[in-house]
């Protein structure tokens, strides 16, 4: 049985020092990712990471001390603490999170180094759109590291994400985003994308398998249709195949580039299915972990 938080006295709260030790023993994961550790007390105390190890010996309220005892109790049930703090951040930038959204990984901020050095390369004016934006976390840092002669778009099926990732658009100063409700390529049948002569279409689509779901417990809380991709964790690259090729119509003029964040397990299907709108592999570029999870297609 897990342990749950044990009950400590409040009348004198302790030091931060001392409840880092306590956090350390009561939130195994603070050892094995103390940042996570140090993250939650700068947000309960109002400190920064170097004033916490400043004022290591100063006492928490105990107001804050009530906090990281409450805090705690959820994490021990696996709960998100991006949920908790509403916030994440995602490429050096804040970004406010809520379960309405998938939390963003640190593994997709590679995507926004192959777009980055895909840009690079191309040297053109380029319309990035983001199907399944949910918190924007990508479109808008793309917005945010590419220069203003490029279209940005974002996209999602739920009201709720596209509420939230224009609260981020604004809160990083990113006003010149599109957003767009709507499932994958309907939203942007009919734009013309202005001077665009590339279109890269973001597919960081829901890839895993309802036993990979169940087999990670900390996934509960998420939204399971940002996760779940059918039987085979395809469903959703399966759709974005079969409107391709209206999408295609919709923009002869223009070179349709797809980027994809996918399973590993996906390497061999995918192309395949993207071969049907005779988009073709260009390129595979691998993760944090070195694992092959981001591909490059295009016409």
């Amino acid at each position: 049985m897990k342990k749950s938080c044990r009950k400590t006295s409040t009348i004198n709260p302790p030091t931060i020092a001392e409840a880092r030790q306590w956090l350390d023993r009561e939130w195994p994961l603070s050892i094995q990712q103390p940042a996570l550790a140090s993250w939650l007390l700068a947000s309960i105390t109002n400190h920064t990471s170097s004033e916490l190890i400043a004022y290591n010996q100063q006492p928490l309220s105990t107001k804050s001390w009530h906090s990281l005892q409450k805090i705690t109790a959820k994490l021990q049930r696996n709960y998100p603490l991006s949920y908790i703090l509403k916030e994440q951040y995602f490429y050096g930038r804040p970004f406010k999170i809520t379960p309405a959204v998938l939390i963003p990984r640190p593994e997709s901020e590679c995507l926004i180094d192959v777009a980055i050095q895909l840009y690079q390369q191309i040297n053109q004016p380029t319309a990035w759109l983001d199907i399944g934006t949910g918190s924007g976390c990508l479109i808008i840092t793309l917005a945010a590291e590419l220069n203003n002669n490029n279209y940005f778009g974002g996209s999602d099926i739920s009201r709720r994400a596209l509420r939230l990732a224009r609260h981020n658009a604004l809160n990083l100063q990113q006003k010149n985003i599109i957003w767009r409700h709507g499932s994958l390529l309907k939203p942007w049948l009919k734009d013309n994308f202005d001077s665009a002569q590339q279109i890269f279409i973001i597919a960081n689509l829901p890839y895993l398998t309802p036993e990979e779901y169940n087999d990670q417990p900390s996934l509960q809380y998420e939204p399971r249709r940002a996760l779940l991709g059918g039987p085979e964790g395809l469903t959703l690259f399966q759709k974005l195949a079969n409107e391709l090729p209206t999408f295609i119509k919709y923009h002869p003029d223009h070179t349709i580039n797809i980027l994809t964040e996918h399973n590993i397990n996906h390497n061999q299907k995918l192309p395949s299915l993207l071969a049907v709108a005779n988009l073709k592999w260009q390129q595979i570029f691998c993760d944090l972990n070195g694992q092959p999870r981001f591909g490059w297609w295009h016409n």
